[in-house]
């Protein structure tokens, strides 16, 4: 191959460039050999427009931060009691708040468990029934039944 790439095809390097800003060297090179181009990867990241930065997404650091008021972290964590029982704790904190939420302690945990858990922590929040379908669908909890026990459980533990 020659050193430098024919007009034509140095123009679509630079045209596939600027119409797809969040391509890398790999794709272009591979969408020009569907086309017939055979340019290596290297050589497409030698006709990049000067003006394209090379890294043109947000960084994680940034993304964290635009995101923390709508982020929540959950784990389990182990407690070994004074008899060596070993004891699961669901932990979900509230980034933005830095608080603890809820905390659910079990001999034996379970996707249902971590449901239920976390629909506990969300239940005293104002979210809406479509941010909770898919913890629904992931941990086969029955939303409505738990709002129905937990507003008869309200009702008549005072």
């Amino acid at each position: 191959m020659a050193d430098r790439l024919p007009m034509p095809t140095c123009a679509l390097v630079r045209r596939f460039w600027t119409e797809n800003p969040l391509w890398g060297e790999n794709r272009i090179a591979a969408e020009l050999g569907k086309l017939g181009y055979n340019v290596s990867p290297r050589t497409v990241a030698k006709y990049r427009p000067p003006h394209l930065p090379r890294n043109r997404g947000q960084r994680w650091s940034t993304f964290v931060r635009n995101h923390l008021h709508q982020t929540w972290a959950c784990d389990f964590l182990t407690i070994i009691t004074l008899r060596f029982q070993i004891l699961y704790c669901f932990v979900v904190v509230d980034l933005a708040r830095r608080e603890i939420v809820h905390i659910g302690v079990t001999p034996s945990p379970s996707a249902q468990f971590a449901g239920q858990s976390f629909v506990e922590a969300v239940a005293d929040r104002n979210l809406d029934g479509k941010d909770l379908a898919g913890i629904e669908a992931l941990y086969k909890t029955d939303l409505d039944a738990f709002r129905a026990k937990r507003t008869k459980y309200l009702l008549y533990s005072r």
